[in-house]
């Protein structure tokens, strides 16, 4: 679930500088996310798109996590959700993989509050709200498709167009898919992500950092912002502090069939 406030944190809209306080070192780091979460999120996104690539389900990793990818080369620290488009197409093959994905702990749920996404989700952990079937971290799965009209990838579900409205791909930006790295991992992700966070954050995607209101932190409800020339420490990634797992490769060929 992404709030009016929650949702601008992967997305870094330029306009949160005009609402967002100067931050202090304490104040960024106060931002982080938490060590476990981020063991949690890294190993969620390996096993969700290895689970994708094993049923032939085309992806790209986008949003924040295309910044993280750009800037960052992994998970932005203070980012804490992770940014995944499939096409329309293979939407019904994602929902027949629930059980592969449940035999790995996780839920699938799919989100009809505000922007509308498939969420991926370890059980075990803290509930996001009062859905049994959200807890934090999370996975964000975005339907796309082609649009003959403007010859760009958007959203599938109007609702999610009108929730995020300048968030488009050019095919020439997208295509061809390519691999990327992510911190400890290798994503797929689109052809151009520079020409994308350019796009979507502006010009000072590559100087300024902003935070907004963490999903799962209510304390954190003031947006920061800050410049990397001030703090370059904060341009490396949040990695995982154990390796990772490797899960998928242990699941029977039918779950994918």
């Amino acid at each position: 679930m992404k709030s009016i406030l929650a949702v601008l944190l992967c997305f870094y809209l330029p306009v949160i500088a005009a609402k967002s306080i100067r931050a202090s070192k304490e104040q960024i780091q106060g931002a982080f996310l938490e060590p476990a979460a981020v063991q949690d999120l890294y190993q969620m996104l390996k096993d969700t798109t290895e689970i994708l690539d094993r049923a032939g389900i085309k992806y790209a990793v986008v949003s924040g996590t295309a910044l993280g990818v750009v800037r960052h080369q992994g998970l932005i620290p203070w980012d804490d959700d992770v940014d995944i488009a499939i096409f329309h197409e293979d939407e019904p093959k994602l929902i027949n993989l629930k059980p592969a994905f449940d035999a790995l702990g996780y839920y699938v749920m799919y989100d009809t509050n505000k922007a509308v996404m498939y969420n991926v989700s370890k059980k075990g952990n803290p509930a996001l709200d009062d859905r049994a079937e959200l807890t934090f971290p999370f996975v964000d799965i975005f339907v796309v498709h082609n649009d003959p009209k403007t010859k760009r990838v958007i959203y599938s579900n109007w609702r999610t167009r009108e929730y995020f409205p300048e968030e488009w791909y050019p095919e020439d930006v997208f295509y061809p898919i390519k691999k990327c790295k992510f911190g400890s991992v290798m994503v797929k992700c689109i052809n151009n992500p520079e020409w994308y966070v350019k796009h979507y954050y502006s010009d000072s995607w590559k100087t300024k950092g902003y935070i907004a209101p963490r999903h799962y932190k209510p304390n954190h409800t003031v947006p920061y912002e800050f410049e990397f020339s001030e703090h370059p420490e904060f341009l490396n990634p949040s990695l995982p502090a154990e390796p990772l797992l490797d899960r998928v490769n242990t699941l029977d060929q039918t779950y994918f069939n």
